[in-house]
C-alpha cells in the first residue's frame, strides 16, 4: 500500500466515508493495481473501495491524487460510495435505487462537501 499523505474520514447521511490522499495519479493507479500490471492502457485515477467487514466503522475507502482532478474526481468517487452503500444490488439488475432521490443527491452533496474541505484543510486545492 502507498503511504498516504492524509488519511481522515467524512460523514453524513448516516455514514461515515474514509479518505486516503495520495501524491498523485502514478500512486492511485499503483495502489489500484496491487502490483498487477495494467491490462488495458487506462490509468486509474481515483477509486472506491468498499469495507469488507459486516461492522466495519466506514462504508468504504476512497483513494485520490493530490495532482488529480478534484473537483471531478471528488464527487464521481462520492457518488459510488453513496450509491453503494444507499442502493440496493442484485446480479441481474445491477444497482437500483427505490428510495427518496432527495436523500441520496443530499448525501452526496454533504461528503462532497465535506471531502473537499478536508482537502483544503490539509493544504490540497479541490
Amino acid at each position: 500500500m502507498t503511504r498516504a499523505l492524509a488519511i481522515f474520514t467524512v460523514s453524513a447521511g448516516g455514514m461515515r466515508l474514509r479518505v486516503r490522499l495520495l501524491a498523485s495519479v502514478r500512486d492511485v493507479d499503483r495502489e489500484f493495481r496491487k502490483g498487477r500490471p495494467r491490462r488495458n492502457g487506462n490509468v486509474v485515477h481515483a477509486y472506491f473501495e468498499s469495507s469488507v467487514r459486516a461492522r466495519a466503522r466506514t462504508v468504504g475507502t476512497i483513494a485520490l491524487p493530490a495532482d488529480g482532478n478534484l473537483p471531478e474526481l471528488v464527487p464521481h468517487e462520492v457518488a459510488h460510495a453513496v450509491t453503494h452503500h444507499l442502493a440496493n444490488w442484485s446480479p441481474e439488475g445491477g444497482f437500483t435505487w427505490q428510495g427518496d432521490d432527495e436523500r441520496l443527491a443530499t448525501t452526496i452533496g454533504l461528503l462532497c462537501a465535506r471531502v473537499r474541505a478536508g482537502l483544503e484543510a490539509r493544504g490540497v486545492e479541490a
